[in-house]
């Protein structure tokens, strides 16, 4: 009976052993288990502020003259001096071409002395008139004889003076394309004159960029053939309406410092610098989420990630112009967003 009590009670210690093993290896699995701990996100932030802005833009444009011209000629007939060499300067007005005007010369004299005659059997019929010894239709045919005379003359002179090819303006041969002594008729062309003493450059500009822009604005413009030069331009032509492309194009004049080192044909970039009247709200660039179009940031607030919809204005190098959706001073995230969604932690970091 004793040894059936010492057994019973034997496995009752036995069991009330277990029982503890099982609650203590049951607490120590409980507090070995890894807890879902949520970790606040490194992000950098920075706040929105309130700042005067100069937008700058450039583009590339090609140099011209500032005149071009064909030289062609007013008259035809034989072309009896040409005085036209590829390179050779010349003067507005100076003659660089003659037709042959010897029938335009006797012309001229014939009319000459047509109106010579006129003249005088005006003034003798006007002289008789006054007197009463001409009738008034012999008056009036006297005055419009001598009136026509006059204009047969002015016609000749016309006529004589188109067989002289003058230079429109002052400038440069380019180029020839006849020979003197061969026939040309009205209109041929004997070479082109160019102005080199002013270059202009004519650029494309998008919309939202040309409706900033002001005939006689300043552009500073570089070209790759001189390094580490800059020149100076002026806005002097901005089109009416746009191109095929649907941009605008705007002719810049060179000053006369600048033409002087810079040569027609050569290409240049156009660099824009345009100080924005008002000052503006503006964030960086890297705190955009999605496309300028359809922009967004996380705002921070309370320690707290929020992604809020923007619309932005315009984009001035690594600054976005802000046109609604921010206030100065709200805190916006610049780097890490890629691990944030809504209502996300985040701790500060440099």
């Amino acid at each position: 009976m004793k040894k059936a009590i010492g057994i019973l009670v034997l496995i009752v210690l036995v069991t009330a052993i277990g029982w503890k093993l099982y609650a203590n290896k049951k607490v120590i699995d409980e507090k070995s288990k890894p807890k879902n701990v949520v970790l606040p996100v490194p992000v950098a932030a920075t706040s929105v502020a309130e700042s005067a802005i100069v937008y700058r833009f450039s583009t590339i444009g090609t140099l011209e003259p500032s005149h071009i011209a064909k030289l062609l000629t007013p008259t035809g007939g034989k072309l009896d001096q040409l005085f036209i060499e590829l390179g050779s300067h010349k003067q507005k007005g100076e003659i660089i071409a003659r037709i042959d005007d010897r029938l335009r010369k006797l012309a001229v004299e014939r009319a000459q002395q047509s109106l010579d005659k006129e003249t005088a059997d005006w003034e003798r019929q006007q002289t008789l008139y006054k007197g009463g010894a001409v009738t008034e239709q012999a008056y009036i045919a006297a005055k419009n004889n001598y009136l026509n005379a006059k204009n047969a003359l002015e016609r000749a002179a016309k006529e004589l003076d188109d067989a002289l090819v003058r230079a429109p303006f002052t400038g440069v041969i380019y180029e020839k394309t006849a020979e003197e002594g061969t026939f040309v008729n009205i209109g041929s062309q004997l070479g082109s004159l160019i102005d080199v003493s002013k270059l202009k450059a004519k650029v494309l500009i998008s919309e939202s960029d040309v409706y900033l822009l002001r005939l006689g604005q300043s552009v500073e413009i570089t070209a790759e053939a001189l390094p580490n030069k800059t020149f100076r331009g002026n806005i002097s032509f901005i089109s009416p309406t746009t191109d095929a492309t649907h941009q605008y194009i705007v002719e810049l004049s060179l000053d006369h410092t600048s033409s002087g080192m810079l040569k027609a044909g050569t290409f240049v970039q156009a660099n824009f610098s345009i100080p924005l009247n008002q000052r503006s709200l503006t964030i960086p660039r890297s705190s955009l989420l999605g496309s300028v179009k359809d922009a967004s940031v996380f705002v921070v607030t309370n320690a707290k990630a929020n992604r809020r919809s923007i619309m932005i204005e315009r984009a001035v190098g690594d600054q976005l112009i802000l046109k609604s959706g921010l206030k100065v001073g709200e805190v916006v995230v610049t780097k890490g967003q890629q691990n944030l969604s809504e209502n996300s932690a985040v701790t500060f970091i440099k």
